[in-house]
């Protein structure tokens, strides 16, 4: 099957009406919007040249672009000229998912009368295999010559993948415009009301057709059969129950949270029956309302939360006295989800527990990542393979949003800690069929041995594609024990650098600072995520401790603003506080706020503005504890 791809490239020109004073200068920027639609997975970008200029002297001016969402996907060629001038505006949608991101470009003259001036941008991005879905897909209406109008009836109009907008058109092949919809343009998922006017039309069948058009649907537009039949004697028997659509399907993925949910029209022929709902036997189906009287709109929910992939079929049955009972069947199918629909950032998780020190304060901790990529809500679950007492993960199940990550605690009570010198269980992460597993190790010392502890359980360095960008985080490396050893460490890639490498002694309760860099190889890189490792080596019967490095390579700058530090030690003897800087490489001054879930940490500031291309040193402590 061939992969179709779309390119659309629209720009507009507008006018820019400005009430200046006679003799004062002017900056004319053309065109002023621009706009790109394309499909996800495509990488290629889209350039707009903006013509800058002045209707007086040449004007110096300063370019500023911004997204509301979706990082820094728009870009323009310059951040300052002189009129006249072009500036080209780029749109890049790379690794950005389905949906409508919108941005600004503003261009600030001090001499200009009308300044700033701001360019509008708007990048469209539709789902690869995104179609158009409706329920139900026809619709029939019956009436009696010269008699009242029936029913009107809902169509609910969704897409299979992210939310769009959609236009709606009717025609008819014969009796005029019988046919009307409520509304002609909206963003699915939305409802559309139907209308059959049989005022006029004498006894026949009339046929008509409801299209409705999505631009980046690969089956727009979507035709939806609507069928009128006007009799001349009367309807059938009082009582008779109807429903519209008589069979319902519905599709879901392994482990996706939320709810689905179809209408059906519920009415009977002649006068209003109540009715009332026969029982559900199965909890992933409900329906509301659960009685009533004709005619209703019914909502059928399936929640397929906790199903496994695979097909379920159960039934509705509508009851109303003296009327035979309406079953409606109900097919539900499960699919897999897939083996990329969501990663964790926490490779391994390594504790070291001296239980000779007692159990007060609060436990040892490690915080894990995990990140959604599926394109609609996502239900994970969490819990520790060999169920161990001795550890705890919170929360034990959530619902990640799309692109979204959700931030679980791994917790060791030194207390429950059986014997040895180790302990080892598993965190399993699953999100329906999905499942990834992390390894938990606990080293457990007495305080009669050398016991090596890292502040940070991993690394992470940035760089943009091709520049050099000496990224550096520091970290501690520090003597829990009560014998003092000797140690190393080595680095596995030569794109990263650590210092120092060796110590002649390290005695119980010193700490070392570290710091790991970049080198100059880091800009042969291409765009991506690269691994590494710092390998510790110690002089006793310690075993080796590795810490995993990940060099990120972005496409572009600026890069976000970053602490100068990968973990900490509070609470060391005489160190009760550590530095941080806050680091920033945007040429505009950062607001920043900083928040905490562990009540005995204390930073100072909370909040305040880093200066552009500038740096602010944040004080970390401990709070009522008297030990690491």
């Amino acid at each position: 099957m061939s992969r179709r791809k779309r390119l659309v490239i629209c720009c507009c020109t507008v006018a820019l009406a400005v009430g200046a004073t006679f003799g004062q200068s002017l900056l004319l920027v053309t065109p002023g919007s621009v706009s790109y639609l394309t499909e996800a997975g495509l990488t290629q970008t889209s350039s707009t040249l903006v013509a800058v200029s002045s209707n007086g002297v040449p004007l110096a001016f300063d370019v500023a672009t911004n997204t509301s969402s979706g990082g820094a996907w728009l870009s323009a060629d310059a951040t300052s000229g002189t009129t006249p001038r072009d500036l080209k505006v780029t749109i890049n949608p790379k690794g950005l998912g389905p949906g409508t991101y919108n941005g600004t470009v503003t261009l600030a003259a001090a001499g200009a009368a009308n300044s700033p001036q701001t360019i509008t941008a708007q990048l469209l991005i539709a789902a690869t295999n995104t179609m158009i879905l409706a329920s139900p897909t026809s619709l029939q209406f019956s009436a009696t010559a010269g008699g009242v109008s029936p029913t009107r009836q809902t169509v609910s109009l969704s897409l299979s993948d992210g939310a769009l907008p959609f236009s709606n058109s009717v025609q008819t092949t014969s009796g005029g415009n019988w046919l009307s919809i409520d509304t002609s343009s909206g963003v699915a998922p939305s409802n559309v009301t139907v209308t059959a006017n049989p005022t006029g039309l004498p006894v026949g069948t009339y046929k008509g057709t409801i299209l409705v058009t999505v631009i980046q649907a690969k089956n727009t537009p979507l035709l939806l059969p609507v069928e009128l039949t006007i009799t001349s004697g009367p309807g059938p028997q009082s009582g008779t129950l109807h429903v519209n659509p008589t069979s319902l399907e519905f599709q879901a993925t392994d482990g996706v949270a939320g709810t689905i949910e179809q209408p059906v029209q519920f009415s009977s022929s002649g006068q209003e029956v109540p009715f009332s709902m026969g029982p559900i036997t199965d909890s992933w189906l409900a329906v509301t309302p659960t009685g009533g009287t004709t005619p209703a709109l019914l909502h059928v929910l399936v929640t397929p939360k906790g199903l496994v992939a695979g097909d379920y079929n159960s039934k509705i049955v509508l009851q109303s006295p003296g009327s035979t009972n309406v079953e409606i069947p109900v097919h539900l199918h499960i699919a897999p989800l897939g083996l990329n629909a969501f990663t964790v950032d926490a490779p391994a998780l390594q504790f070291s527990v001296n239980k000779s020190v007692g159990t007060s304060g609060p436990a040892p901790m490690q915080v894990m990542l995990v990140t959604s990529h599926f394109t609609v809500d996502l239900g994970v679950r969490l819990a520790a393979k060999q169920a161990s007492s001795w550890l705890a993960v919170s929360p034990s199940q959530a619902t990640v949003s799309p692109g979204q990550s959700v931030q679980v605690q791994i917790q060791i009570n030194p207390a429950l800690l059986p014997g040895g010198l180790s302990q080892a269980d598993t965190i399993v992460v699953s999100a329906g069929s999905q499942v990834q597993e992390i390894p938990v190790v606990v080293t457990i010392g007495d305080g009669t041995t050398p016991q090596p502890l890292i502040s940070a359980p991993a690394v992470t360095l940035q760089t943009v594609h091709g520049e050099y960008d000496p990224d550096e985080k520091q970290f501690l490396l520090y003597n829990a024990g009560s014998g003092a050893f000797n140690w190393t460490v080595t680095h596995t890639e030569n794109t990263i650098d650590v210092n120092p490498v060796t110590n002649a002694s390290l005695n119980p309760k010193e700490s070392q600072l570290l710091k790991t860099a970049l080198t100059a190889l880091v800009s042969t890189l291409e765009v991506g995520e690269y691994p590494a490792k710092l390998i510790f080596n110690f002089s006793n019967t310690q075993q080796p401790i590795e810490l995993d490095v990940h060099v990120d390579v972005l496409a572009q700058g600026p890069l976000p603003p970053r602490p100068n530090t990968a973990g900490l030690f509070l609470g060391l003897p005489g160190q009760p506080s550590q530095t941080v800087t806050l680091r920033s490489f945007v040429p505009t001054p950062v607001n920043f706020k900083i928040t905490t879930d562990a009540s005995w940490i204390s930073v100072t500031p909370l909040s305040s503005q880093i200066p552009r291309n500038g740096s602010i040193d944040l004080a970390v402590m401990e709070i009522g504890r008297a030990h690491v």
